[in-house]
C-alpha cells in the first residue's frame, strides 16, 4: 500500500525523471543530488504568478512588473508550441531567451526582499517569499526543454482522480464503518 510521496520515492526513481510541481515540500527531498542524480524538479510558474496577482490590490507597480516578466516568459512558451518545437529546440529557446528574465525576476524578488516597506505587505511578502523559496525549482525550466512551465494542465487531470481516491479511502474496511455510519 502506498500511502504518499515519500512511500512512492523510497525507490530510486529513473535516471532524467523530469517532475513537473508546485510548491509542496515532499519535493525537496530530490534536491539531494548524491542521491537522486540528475532528477529535475521544475517549479510552476502559474503558482508563482498567482501570488502576485493576489497582491496586485496591495502594491500594484512591482506586482505588474513580476507579472509582466511572468507573461514574457509564457510567451515565449506559446511561440515554441505554435512553432513546433520539440524539447531539445524548446531548452535552446528557453537557455537563449528565458534565461535573462528569469535573472531580472531573481534580482527583483531580492530587491523586495531586502525592502522592509514592501515586506511589510502580506500578500507581497508571500509572493516575492514563494518565488526565493522556490527558486531553484522555478529557475530548472531552463535545465530541461520536456516540462511545462505550468503544471496546471497535469493538476486538472489528477484532480478526479485524487477526489475519487480520497472519497473512496474507507470502502472495505469494516474499523471505519461504524464512524462513516455516526456521521
Amino acid at each position: 500500500c502506498l500511502r504518499g510521496l515519500g512511500d512512492v520515492y523510497k525507490r530510486q526513481p529513473l535516471p532524467g525523471t523530469v517532475i513537473s510541481c508546485d510548491g509542496y515540500n515532499a519535493y525537496r527531498l530530490f534536491d539531494d543530488r548524491e542521491k537522486y542524480g540528475d532528477v529535475i524538479v521544475v517549479g510552476c510558474w502559474t503558482h508563482a504568478r498567482r501570488k502576485f496577482v493576489d497582491a496586485l490590490e496591495c502594491c500594484r507597480p512591482q506586482c505588474m512588473d513580476m507579472l509582466a516578466d511572468i507573461g514574457r516568459l509564457f510567451g515565449i512558451e506559446a511561440e515554441c508550441a505554435e512553432l513546433g518545437y520539440d524539447a531539445d529546440r524548446r531548452l535552446s529557446e528557453r537557455k537563449r531567451r528565458s534565461r535573462p528574465i528569469l535573472d531580472s525576476i531573481k534580482a527583483a524578488a531580492d530587491r523586495m526582499w531586502e525592502d522592509t516597506g514592501l515586506m511589510a505587505v502580506n500578500l507581497l511578502k508571500k509572493a516575492v517569499g514563494y518565488v526565493r523559496n522556490q527558486w531553484d525549482h522555478l529557475y530548472n525550466i531552463v535545465r530541461t526543454g520536456v516540462a511545462e512551465i505550468s503544471n496546471n494542465y497535469s493538476e486538472q487531470i489528477i484532480k478526479p482522480v485524487k477526489l475519487t481516491q480520497k472519497n473512496s479511502l474507507n470502502i472495505g474496511c469494516l474499523l471505519y464503518t461504524s464512524d462513516a455510519a455516526d456521521e
